[in-house]
């Protein structure tokens, strides 16, 4: 658990959770000789990833991919007998991990677990990634947890 919070805690919170708000990544026109972008140039806009259910927490890989964390849609249940921002929230293994690298979108693990409203509004899942080494990923799954027995 120690090793497993150190990486954690090198997740930089505030860039990643702003990003992962965004369904889309911006690219930006090139600086001016004078070191200061034309405002009247249009920012350029390319989807690199389409699809997602429920986005957070991005992380770049050690090989350069970038690796989305999908908070799914919850499921049919079972469900909680309390409400949480106006419903009920339901669980289901809706959660999932995308890797994004040279134009190729892959989820690379799937079934994890969500809960969220029957509309799969205000989901909980998978919300944070990220890498340790080569090959050592770690995965936060947050306010989801699975019902006795699954």
């Amino acid at each position: 658990m120690q090793a497993q919070r150190k990486v954690a805690d090198k997740v930089v919170v505030g860039v990643v959770g702003f990003l992962a708000s965004l369904p889309i990544l911006f690219s930006m026109p090139a600086d001016t000789a004078a070191g200061q972008r034309d405002h009247r140039q249009p920012v350029q806009v390319k989807v690199i990833a389409s699809g997602l259910d429920n986005p957070r927490g991005l992380a770049f890989g050690p090989e350069g991919a970038l690796y989305v964390a999908e908070a799914g849609h919850g499921g049919d249940g079972p469900c909680t007998d309390f409400e949480l921002f106006g419903d009920i929230l339901c669980y289901g293994p809706t959660g999932a991990v995308t890797r994004i690298w040279r134009g190729s979108q892959t989820r690379i693990a799937t079934g994890l677990g969500s809960s969220a409203h029957p509309d799969g509004g205000f989901a909980f899942g998978p919300h944070h990634i990220a890498f340790h080494g080569r090959g050592d990923a770690y995965v936060a799954v947050r306010g989801c947890i699975p019902p006795e027995g699954v």
